[in-house]
């Protein structure tokens, strides 16, 4: 539980870390590479899933406009 450890639990700024912010390889962490649950992260889960996810919502409703004004 320290701010700045390396392979410590709940620390900011650790890597390997779990629940840690600005960790690398860290579950549930904020800015964190590598980690699951994790927000801004790379190759992170949830967070690809909701880009993703709006990305395609995002698209359904641009075709479904564009539909629309073609149609009327």
């Amino acid at each position: 539980n320290g701010r700045n450890g390396r392979n410590g639990r709940n620390g900011r700024n650790g890597r390997n870390g779990r629940n840690g912010r600005n960790g690398r390889n860290g579950r549930n962490g904020r800015n964190g590479r590598n980690g699951r649950n994790g927000r801004n992260g790379r190759n992170g889960r949830i967070r690809s899933s909701i880009l993703i996810s709006t990305l395609v919502n995002s698209e359904i409703a641009l075709y479904g406009i564009g539909g629309n004004c073609q149609s009327s």
